[in-house]
């Protein structure tokens, strides 16, 4: 677990470093996840683009942009985990947006 706080930290500096400075709060969080690295990317751009950014990505992590707002996802699948951080105009936004990143990675409901 604290390889994954690491790697979460790490994930949120390099974020922090690619921010206007007017960005105004940030938030993290992560989920369990029974994802191959290949399907969690796939999930994870669904989802940035699902909350309203324009999404990127690469074998790791998926990065969404939207004005100077910026979210990130970071799938460690290997470790069943998958990281998020956001900016937004408030702290309380930037949870919001967190929050509203995890219903995308949840398990579909059995018989499904």
């Amino acid at each position: 677990m604290l390889r994954i706080a690491g790697a979460a930290l790490t994930l949120a500096l390099a974020a922090a470093a690619a921010v206007p400075a007017n960005a105004a709060g940030a938030a993290s969080g992560w989920t369990e996840i029974r994802l191959s690295q290949s399907a969690c990317i796939s999930t994870a751009q669904r989802a940035v683009s699902g909350v309203g950014f324009e999404a990127s990505a690469d074998a790791q992590t998926v990065y969404g942009w939207r004005g100077e707002m910026v979210v990130v996802v970071r799938c460690i699948a290997n470790r069943n985990v998958a990281v998020f951080f956001a900016y937004e105009t408030s702290e309380a936004e930037a949870t919001a947006l967190v929050d509203r990143l995890r219903p995308y990675f949840a398990p579909a409901p059995a018989g499904k």
